[in-house]
């Protein structure tokens, strides 16, 4: 059984996209592997609703979803070559994370038997529950059956998630359902495309239910030499206690990257609307900024004006 330590990275490429994709990882090492439902039968329609809690509850599904697939295609582009090249990525082969239980084994399919990784085939991270020879394999983690893949650029007409992960609060929140991802990477930065799979893509969580992602289209493009992200999305999904939601970028929403990740929203408008009544429009009008246009029946006039925070939004759902 050949063993590869994931430990502190040394100042290489390869260790930075290594230490890029531990997020994904540390998300399921921390709560073990595994499933969840989703009860819908908690909407209730002209139940009053609070701005913030509604466009966490549309924001927060899509927050995860882009950060999922932003670091699988980090680690196919970058970390993944690598380590197959290195003859880590075998069936008998685990991953260990540095200070965190479990561990994970990396299995790569070969399809055109040219022993490097191309375009054509797959990828497997699937949760371990030790790293004895006599271990048990669990099949949640992230399974790319089909890779297109040319350099710096990555894409998939199905990426299957399966992952599990605790909220602070210990709840637990679950990451399942297909994608399908396109990746680029070039000396501008970063462009990534998101659409939803045909099964739709879920978040359970154990405190309210979670949500179906039904309809996914999601831009997102990263450039660090500017210090900026920018965001556009359009989405349909259905919230397990405030049921069917849309959110839509009439602007697209822009901020500053924390690290390579990002940051709290600077500029843009978006509209999230309640299919039982209401409807939201956030407005960021500055670093971290927002205004909540409250329009509580649905006739196109808000009636209320709440100003809030981005960080506040997608840290409260």
């Amino acid at each position: 059984m050949k063993a590869v330590a994931l430990s502190r990275p040394r100042p290489t490429s390869t260790g930075r996209a290594l230490r890029r994709l531990w997020p994904l990882l540390a998300l399921l090492a921390a709560g073990g592997c595994g499933g969840g439902g989703l009860d819908s039968g908690g909407a209730e329609p002209g139940a009053a609703v609070d701005a913030g809690e509604l466009a966490g509850a549309a924001l927060v599904p899509l927050r995860d979803v882009l950060e999922l697939a932003l670091d699988v295609s980090r680690f196919v582009t970058a970390a993944a070559p690598d380590l197959v090249a290195r003859g880590a990525a075998q069936d008998d082969t685990l991953l260990l994370l540095r200070d965190r239980p479990g561990a994970f084994a990396l299995q790569w399919f070969d399809a055109d038997r040219d022993g490097v990784l191309t375009s054509g085939d797959g990828l497997r991270l699937s949760c371990a529950s030790g790293t004895a020879p006599g271990r048990q394999r669990r099949g949640a983690g992230v399974h790319i059956p089909v890779i297109s893949l040319q350099g710096a650029s990555f894409s998939t007409p199905a990426l299957y998630a399966n992952l599990a992960g605790a909220a602070p609060d210990s709840a637990p929140v679950v990451l399942s359902g297909t994608l399908a991802v396109t990746y680029a990477r070039n000396a501008i930065g970063e462009r990534l495309t998101v659409n939803g799979g045909a099964a739709g893509f879920r978040r359970t969580n154990g405190h309210d239910g979670g949500a179906v992602i039904d309809h996914l289209g999601l831009a997102a493009e990263l450039q660090p030499y500017a210090g900026v992200w920018t965001l556009s999305v359009r989405a349909s999904l259905v919230h397990a206690r405030l049921g069917p939601l849309t959110v839509e970028t009439g602007t697209p929403v822009t901020g500053a990257l924390a690290g390579d990740r990002l940051g709290a929203a600077g500029a843009g408008r978006l509209v999230v609307r309640r299919a039982l009544g209401g409807a939201v429009t956030l407005l960021v009008v500055g670093p971290d900024k927002v205004l909540l246009w409250i329009d509580e029946d649905s006739d196109g006039r808000p009636e209320r004006r709440v100003d809030t925070a981005w960080t506040a939004l997608l840290g409260g759902a």
